[in-house]
């Protein structure tokens, strides 16, 4: 069974956005965000510096995002709010309404990923990859995602390319079998994140697209 969310068209993605005004409860501790737009960077090597060295301590921090997700595979599709927490040595990622048969959730702890699908039923392995290939039928980048989506290169494997924007962060990424296309950035309490990510994996015909609504990070 597949409990995946899947999307083609950026309207379905518009309609889903719309339809989370309320903020997940774990926005909470993280106080008031503002939001605004990023500056062009003056030097974009220096800018990439920076954003590396201090997103590198959110990848051992604590964050929250909340927003849009879908992945395409083999041009069928659809979407899926997503709330996704991430704490020290652990997270919870929330997917709303996946075939329209309620929520799904995916949990990292102890080294061990568990899928709870809507029956409740819940699958365990180390490697998220293969979980999620033996319980929805395709994978998912999960095992890079931490970096990905922050915006920073995944350690220990060497990108075959990379590309910087006009902030000094990254506009394009190939790591690991996935080409990641950094479609916009906003500034979260003076932290530049990403807010609209597309990952294509070019062997298994999938694109993932992610839109983000909103950023809470210690």
């Amino acid at each position: 069974m597949r409990v995946f969310l899947i999307i083609g068209f950026l309207s379905i993605f518009v309609s889903v956005l719309t339809s989370c005004s309320i903020d997940p409860v774990g926005f909470k501790q993280f106080g008031n965000i503002k939001i605004s737009s990023p500056l062009k960077a003056k030097n974009k090597n220096a800018e990439w510096v920076l954003y590396k060295k201090q997103h590198q301590k959110l990848i051992k921090g604590s964050w929250i995002f909340s927003g849009a997700v879908g992945v395409n595979i083999s041009g069928k599709g659809q979407s899926a709010r997503v709330v996704w927490e991430r704490y020290p040595e652990k997270y919870q990622i929330d997917l709303f309404g996946p075939f329209g048969i309620g929520g799904v959730r995916i949990k990292y702890q102890n080294n061990i990923y568990e899928f709870i699908d809507a029956n409740g039923d819940i699958y365990k392995d180390k490697f998220p990859d293969k979980l999620l290939q033996k319980v929805a039928g395709f994978e998912l980048p999960l095992s890079g995602a931490d970096y990905w989506i922050l915006g920073v290169v995944m350690p220990n494997i060497k990108p075959e390319y990379q590309k910087l924007n006009q902030y000094g962060a990254l506009e394009k990424l190939s790591q690991n079998g996935w080409d990641i296309t950094y479609n916009n950035y906003k500034v979260f309490n003076g932290v530049l994140m990403p807010v609209n990510i597309k990952f294509y994996n070019s062997s298994k015909d999938l694109t993932i697209k992610l839109i983000i609504k909103r950023w809470g990070f210690e």
